[in-house]
């Protein structure tokens, strides 16, 4: 005899995928994975909270999960609230990293699979070696497939609005973290970045852990620069909050250390 199931389900035949090793599945309390033996929670209490409060009840039954090799991760395709009947997210989990991605829009996918990738139209020519994700459009007439991440562009070569934000900054100086009751001013920041094209970051900053950050001005990067240092308007506040974004068809960008250039102006208990 063979243990079969501790508790796990699906919440249709299409949410379940697996990789060499493991099977991946969605159920209608966890996202889980299953190893041959066990059956773990894939996701933390954060991920599962996002996920099913923004689930919609109504077109669950058209969530579907893929197995993405070239990314080594695995996909999973759902309607959210404002879904008119089809897929319009994917929420990602990278299982080589073991990390969750932010989730991405999606076109009105119905189902998808993995295949080869697309190269040319005269003749129509697929690269057999190559792997993407494809999925097909419901309720839209004369539609292609479409692959994923495949350049830097939405459907119709469209701009992808990207936006990275981190709040609760908390600063170090040269003899330890600056004390919480400690107010900063943040005259300048030099992001560390890699890429091409620019970005938009603006700066912010609130009172408190709980409290939603002020921004103030924004200012606009261009990565390949003599120039890299980003002048602010910022209030003096105890935590430090930060926005990076762009909206663009064709860049690329990663930021990997941001430095500042602050003065502590207070004492504020």
């Amino acid at each position: 005899m063979r243990l079969f199931n501790q508790g796990r389900g699906l919440i249709n035949n299409n949410c379940w995928t697996n990789t060499d090793g493991t099977v991946y599945g969605v159920d209608a309390r966890d996202i889980w994975v299953f190893n041959g033996s066990d059956f773990s929670s894939l996701a933390n209490q954060k991920v599962k909270d996002y996920f099913f409060s923004n689930l919609s009840p109504l077109y669950s039954q058209r969530m579907f999960m893929v197995n993405n090799t070239q990314k080594n991760q695995i996909e999973l395709y759902y309607p959210d609230l404002t879904s008119t009947g089809w897929c319009n997210k994917m929420l990602s989990y990278r299982y080589d990293l073991q990390v969750w991605n932010a989730p991405k829009d999606i076109a009105n996918a119905c189902m998808g699979t993995e295949g080869p990738r697309w190269i040319d139209s005269s003749p129509d020519y697929y690269n057999l070696t190559s792997r993407a994700v494809i999925y097909a459009q419901g309720g839209v007439s004369n539609s292609r497939l479409i692959e994923t991440a495949t350049t830097n562009s939405f459907i119709n070569s469209a701009p992808i609005d990207a936006q990275f934000e981190r709040t609760n900054i908390a600063l170090q100086t040269e003899k330890g973290a600056v004390p919480y009751s400690s107010k900063v001013y943040i005259h300048r920041m030099l992001p560390e970045m890699a890429g091409t094209g620019k970005i938009n970051v603006t700066v912010g900053g609130a009172n408190s852990t709980q409290q939603t950050p002020t921004y103030g001005q924004t200012g606009t990067v261009i990565i390949d620069t003599d120039n890299p240092w980003v002048t602010t308007q910022q209030n003096s506040v105890r935590t430090v909050a930060i926005k990076f974004g762009s909206n663009d068809a064709t860049d690329t960008w990663k930021v990997s250390a941001m430095n500042w250039q602050a003065t502590v102006t207070e004492d504020a208990f």
